[in-house]
């Protein structure tokens, strides 16, 4: 066995004992002390999460208000370091401005607010986080740059350029490690604001006068001739049937519905298609404004 993998096995028995120690003692105690909070940081420290979890949530079925600031923020840590973005909001909200990483813990609070905004389509959750940050009282001049720059992120966000210029003017722009990520956010207002949009309503409107146009103006070309094949085929057929046969026979009726059928597709699917592809766009350049932001975070506050 080499001996990597022995250091490995101890570490995780190690860790084994500590836990069950740790928890032991808790339960015997019925109160939480000093010494529990040093393992839960332990635990958050080694990357330990789900240990490290499972630890503090049994100090909080303990008496533990004495340290419940302590507790707040390493479960808030934990879990965003762990990815548990929702859980982590939920426990960095109740940490106190007493606490020695208040301020670390909003940044870290807010960022995951705009993060989950975006991925749960809810915007009341990026207001939240513009609405805190724009009251939050930082310490330093780097605190209060890093403050702008995420203000300015939010407001890219909802594409609203007239705060975005506001707020990009009060950026004392002297930070280097900060810099390359402001003029990151400077380009992506740029093509926010200058890319062409396209009209799912227009698109829809093509199509209604000539099928599979309205995905040929969405840039999807083979779409657009797959589209026009499938009415023009069955339009092709049922202006056959029925010149044939002067009459409104079930070969003309059938033929007749399914044109009807995939002429309101074609037009449905034009409008959904545009849209589809806006969202696309700004899906992708939201998750690059979370980047820009989200570095500068975790290098302020590491």
């Amino acid at each position: 066995m080499k001996s990597t993998d022995i250091a490995v096995i101890k570490y995780y028995i190690f860790s084994f004992i500590l836990l069950v120690s740790g928890a032991t003692k808790l339960a015997a105690q019925g109160f939480v002390s000093q010494s529990d909070i040093r393992f839960a940081e332990y635990l958050v420290d080694s990357r330990s999460w789900n240990d490290a979890r499972f630890f503090l949530n049994q100090l909080t079925e303990k008496n533990y208000e004495e340290f419940a600031q302590d507790v707040y923020w390493l479960q808030g840590w934990n879990d965003y370091q762990a990815g548990w973005q929702r859980r982590s909001t939920l426990a960095l909200e109740k940490v106190g401005e007493s606490h020695p990483n208040f301020l670390k813990s909003q940044f870290y609070l807010n960022y995951q607010r705009a993060w989950l905004s975006h991925n749960t389509q809810d915007s009341a959750l990026l207001m939240t986080a513009q609405n805190s940050l724009s009251q939050l009282q930082t310490s330093t001049s780097l605190e209060n740059e890093l403050r702008l720059i995420l203000l300015g992120g939010f407001s890219l966000m909802e594409q609203d350029f007239d705060q975005y210029d506001e707020i990009r003017e009060q950026w004392a722009g002297s930070f280097p490690q900060l810099r390359p990520h402001q003029n990151q956010l400077n380009e992506l207002e740029q093509l926010l604001r200058n890319r062409p949009q396209k009209s799912p309503a227009f698109a829809a409107f093509l199509s209604a006068i000539l099928p599979g146009s309205g995905k040929w103006y969405a840039g999807k070309k083979g779409e657009a001739i797959a589209a026009f094949l499938q009415v023009g085929i069955p339009a092709g057929i049922t202006l056959e049937s029925y010149l044939k046969s002067n009459s409104l026979d079930a070969r003309t009726i059938v033929a007749g519905s399914f044109t009807a059928l995939f002429y309101t597709a074609n037009i449905y699917g034009s409008y959904w298609t545009v849209r589809t592809a806006n969202n696309d766009i700004n899906d992708a350049l939201n998750n690059q404004i979370l980047f820009e932001i989200h570095i500068p975070v975790r290098t302020v506050f590491p």
